[in-house]
């Protein structure tokens, strides 16, 4: 993988889920294919030619451009565009960080195709010359059998695994380090994590920049050490920004992305920049010591299975799909599960059977609602948008 990476070609870095979906981007002359054996945890890496290839858009030729596919959005696709350099330095910021050497055992239990699986786990490990594991296709049950029989020093693994353990209230033999990335485990959970499996470190990044902060990694502090406090990746730098009620996070890491493309390998218009700093859209506060903590989405969008969903872009996408809903207005329910809520057009009707079936055709699964409601009229404010507080009161 290094090699190809230092080639300076420019690939796209591709899952078999995604080569067989037709994803792929006819930008990119190379495709870069990462696939788990069947038969073992060993990875096989395969260079291929883009059978759809049609123009470089605004790709340079021989660049070392390492592209890759933008999860969580369901409208027109965009692609984040990394030079290959920027990602051997930001694993380099995350060996440093996470303490990983030529003699860490390093367990990858997530995605390698996504930066989290491939900028935190993969790439540091066989830059540090670690002994890394992939779990193909993860499940519990495989993670909990390699944990017993691969014994890792560290693993990467995310909420779901977390509380899966604890449920199953399985035995493991070995304490050791855990990183989790995306809803943060806290309170009482993660402490019960901490004192049956080992330390548990919450990860805070995201696909543009990769690792940019976390809870604290020594093992000295794993339970007097706020949850809630992050400390920033060797490079990493945050600041707030205050409009109106919103503390807004912006963050610079100098091994982070170049810029978004479109489908045609354009550069987009609008991107996440603010003279220079990364925009994440998530409110937060930065204590004396430069710890930051994260407390919330600043925007309509919200976690959904490790997919960051655009609730406005999925409402659009619903009253398309339901075309008997006048408007559909989505929220989060404090069990986090998605409630859609549909107002009919007149002397019209719809069951959730339906609806569900009809999203669950054309959707992915992470952006269909887990519940519907119908009703004859949806609140509104006195400039006709859906009263989104109220709803949220009443539906939950």
């Amino acid at each position: 993988m290094l090699y190809f990476f230092s080639k300076k070609v420019n690939v796209f870095l591709a899952s078999p889920n995604l080569l067989n979906s037709g994803a792929v981007p006819g930008f990119c002359d190379k495709i870069l294919i990462l696939k788990d054996r069947d038969d073992s945890s060993s990875l096989q890496i395969q260079l291929a030619e883009n059978t759809n290839y049609t123009d470089k858009g605004d790709l340079e030729n021989n660049s070392g451009m390492v592209i890759l596919a933008s999860s969580g959005s369901i409208a027109a696709p965009k692609y984040i565009y990394y030079k290959a350099d920027n990602l051997f330095k930001n694993a380099a910021a995350c060996i440093q960080h996470f303490n990983i050497s030529k003699d860490s055992k390093l367990l990858v239990s997530v995605p390698v195709c996504h930066m989290y699986g491939l900028g935190v786990g993969l790439l540091p490990g066989i830059m540090a010359g670690a002994n890394v594991s992939i779990i193909n296709k993860s499940n519990v049950i495989k993670l909990i059998d390699k944990l017993r029989g691969f014994k890792p020093d560290i693993s990467l693994i995310n909420p779901t695994f977390c509380k899966m353990l604890l449920q199953l209230n399985k035995t493991l033999s070995q304490s050791h380090t855990y990183i989790s990335a995306g809803e943060p485990l806290d309170g009482n959970l993660r402490t019960e994590f901490i004192n049956r499996y080992g330390h548990l470190i919450n990860l805070y990044g995201c696909s543009e920049l990769g690792a940019m902060a976390t809870s604290e990694v020594s093992l000295q502090h794993k339970i007097t050490f706020s949850e809630k406090s992050l400390k920033p990746v060797n490079g990493v730098k945050f600041k707030i920004k205050t409009t109106g009620n919103s503390n807004e996070i912006l963050c610079k890491n100098p091994y982070g992305f170049e810029f978004y493309l479109d489908e045609y390998g354009k550069r987009m218009t609008d991107q996440p920049f603010e003279d220079g700093w990364y925009r994440t859209k998530d409110a937060g506060r930065i204590d004396n010591s430069g710890n930051l903590e994260v407390v919330g989405r600043i925007d309509l969008c919200i976690n959904r299975s490790g997919f960051l969903l655009s609730l406005e872009e999925l409402e659009v996408k619903l009253e398309n799909l339901l075309e008997h809903a006048n408007k559909i207005v989505t929220i989060e329910t404090s069990s986090k599960e998605l409630l859609a809520i549909c107002e009919l057009k007149t002397d019209y009707t719809l069951d959730t059977s339906s609806a569900k079936n009809t999203c669950l055709r054309n959707l992915p699964r992470y952006a269909v609602p887990d519940h519907f409601h119908f009703t004859e009229s949806i609140p509104r404010l006195y400039n006709g948008k859906p009263d989104r507080k109220q709803l949220t009161f009443l539906y939950t």
